[in-house]
């Protein structure tokens, strides 16, 4: 029987990251299909992969001017993790992406680069190590969607 863990630390995880959004103007929806504790893979990885995206689409979206929303999707099931996260910032351009997951690459401006540029490269990581993929488009409220998938690890039988 999969363990509930993986779920109870997403859930902290997204409880925290709404309050933080809510602090900033920023209106976070969630949709969830499904139980990541049947996909097997770690809460660490969940972690990694859903915090650095909603706060990089936090980010985005806390200065825009034109609405501050974004929509975190995330659907399991036997096979795969997908997480989907999409912002209505200024988007990435597609010349971008490539570099966006490089260790050290930011769009922040700070007077001090220490700490910037971590997330995605991250990201990346634990895609690669679960033999996953990520997408970056345009999101409908015409920012950045990104969509990870991975495959899960201890697939289960339905019934």
């Amino acid at each position: 029987m999969p363990s509930p863990r993986r779920a109870l630390v997403l859930a902290a995880l997204l409880l925290g990251k709404a309050a933080q959004a809510s602090e900033r103007g920023v209106d976070l929806s969630l949709e969830v299909e499904g139980t990541v504790a049947a996909t097997g893979i770690a809460g660490t990885d969940l972690v990694t992969v859903v915090g650095n995206l909603v706060d990089n689409a936090i980010d985005a979206t806390a200065e825009s001017p034109t609405g501050s929303t974004v929509q975190v999707t995330i659907r399991a099931d036997e096979h795969e993790l997908l997480v989907e996260v999409a912002d209505s910032g200024s988007g990435l351009p597609p010349n971008l992406v490539e570099s966006a997951f490089t260790l050290g690459w930011s769009t922040k401006i700070s007077a001090s680069t220490a700490g910037r540029g971590l997330g995605l490269a991250l990201v990346n990581q634990v895609v690669r190590r679960h033999g996953g993929s990520v997408a970056v488009s345009e999101s409908d409220a015409g920012g950045a969607c990104f969509s990870v998938r991975l495959p899960a690890r201890h697939p289960v039988a339905t019934s």
